[in-house]
């Protein structure tokens, strides 16, 4: 029992290990060289975030990400 216990708790060890990756992305710096900040968003929820009569999605999660936008460049 001790052995597989053993066992398995090396091949998730492993599994993890496995799993990583050794590049080092720094996603901030990337979005500022693309000077575009995307957002991904369900604009159905008021008074968060919707759609207009213009169907332009406004409202509190798009003044954020604008502000967040602003604050990159």
């Amino acid at each position: 029992m001790l052995l597989l216990l053993t066992l398995l708790s090396l091949s998730l060890i492993l599994g993890v290990v496995a799993c990583g990756n050794n590049k080092k992305v720094n996603t901030f710096n990337q979005m500022q060289k693309r000077a575009k900040l995307l957002i991904g968003t369900e604009a159905s929820y008021r008074p968060f975030e919707y759609h207009d009569e213009n169907d332009e999605i406004i409202e509190f999660d798009i003044d954020i990400a604008k502000a967040i936008a602003t604050e990159m460049a």
